[in-house]
């Protein structure tokens, strides 16, 4: 997919929050196939700090043995930021935390992607995530809201 001509002159980004070098590698991927970058954070604290215009949040759950993806999720939700929550079944989902918190993830409305394998279902969350982008954009107000809804007006999108 070609990055969209309407963000070319703005900096946004598609935040990734992952602790494992390889499904930080296919997360980053699946974002630049969508045609957008990736701006990668260590921990939930660390989105305040972004200056770039934040599109959407890709998470997983665990971040090194602790909830940090649940932190993120619910600083999303509280900004209307989109997000969705990427994980997997193998691993440490038997530590008996992580069930109640996709649980809470869930009931909040975000989508959450459980592989049932080594990878992660990256490329799946991030065509979800950039249908709740689209709806975002054209629902909204604010400059970057309008140049978008402009541009598929005119791009017959």
């Amino acid at each position: 997919m070609l990055r969209l001509k309407v963000f070319e002159s703005l900096p946004v980004k598609i935040v990734v929050m992952e602790d494992e070098i390889h499904h930080i590698h296919q997360a980053v991927s699946a974002v630049r196939e969508y045609g957008l970058d990736p701006e990668l954070i260590p921990n939930y604290q660390a989105f305040d700090k972004l200056n770039e215009v934040i599109l959407g949040v890709l998470t997983d759950v665990d971040i090194v043995g602790q909830p940090e993806g649940l932190g993120l999720a619910l600083q999303c939700l509280k900004k209307s930021i989109p997000v969705c929550v990427v994980t997997r079944q193998i691993g440490h989902e038997y530590s008996g935390w992580k069930g109640p918190i996709l649980d809470i993830i869930r009931k909040a409305g975000i989508p959450v992607f459980i592989s049932h394998g080594e990878n992660k279902d990256w490329t799946e969350a991030m065509i979800k995530l950039g249908e709740l982008i689209h709806e975002k954009l054209m629902a909204g107000s604010a400059q970057v809201d309008k140049a978008y809804q402009r541009y598929v007006k005119y791009a017959g999108a």
